[in-house]
């Protein structure tokens, strides 16, 4: 989805919307009363278009943009030196209309997203972020800060139309990939969490020989 149809458009829409009521209503006949229109359209379709973008969006069952839930957890499956490795992961999604931020949490070090996408893409969507990993201070001169990409698959049952007036489902179960500038890779599971958030103890004595 581009800038002009992410923000510019539904701003014209809302804008074009509160004129009608507004005209309706006040009538302006002289200049500094079409001033006072504009001014007030203008204002009121911003305030619209924010309430619509953080929240309204989800209760629109025509809007056909995957709802992702807060809180995942999970495992991390990877390879280093030729060793096959797991780790546990917490993920959190902060989704809005337009963008949506994740932050990963290990029991060594926690990766935010700065830079995110939901793209289509063959009828299906996918959500794109590249992060930065900061890890514990004990841990970081075997496992230094590091940047990534991660694309995150949203199950086609999540968005697809089902009935009029029903809106799509938050996946519960979510499949990743990631690849980072240390040369690695690896596959993430998520399960959303519905009850008590697990919380990964960085002070754990379990600690993984390096960080995915």
């Amino acid at each position: 989805m581009n800038s002009f149809s992410r923000y510019v458009k539904p701003l014209l829409y809302f804008a074009f919307g509160c004129g009608i009521v507004f005209w309706m209503v006040f009538h302006p006949n002289t200049p500094q009363a079409w001033l006072g229109f504009v001014g007030h359209v203008s204002l009121a379709a911003s305030v619209l278009l924010f309430i619509y973008e953080t929240v309204g969006w989800r209760i629109n069952p025509f809007e056909r943009i995957p709802r992702l839930k807060h809180q995942y957890t999970g495992t991390i499956s990877y390879e280093w030196n030729g060793i096959a490795e797991t780790k546990q992961i917490e993920v959190s999604i902060e989704q809005q209309r337009s963008s949506v931020s994740v932050t990963t949490q290990t029991n060594e070090s926690t990766s935010r997203s700065l830079a995110s996408a939901i793209v289509k893409e063959e009828g299906s969507y996918s959500v794109y972020y590249v992060y930065r990993t900061t890890p514990l201070a004990e841990v970081e001169g075997r496992n230094p800060i590091q940047l990534g990409t991660c694309r995150i698959v949203i199950p086609k049952q999540s968005f697809a139309w089902s009935r009029a007036w029903v809106l799509p489902k938050a996946p519960d179960q979510l499949m990743a990939k990631y690849w980072t500038s240390r040369k690695t890779c690896g596959d993430i599971r998520l399960q959303a969490v519905k009850t008590e958030k697990h919380s990964l103890d960085p002070a754990s004595p379990v600690r993984d020989n390096v960080k995915p």
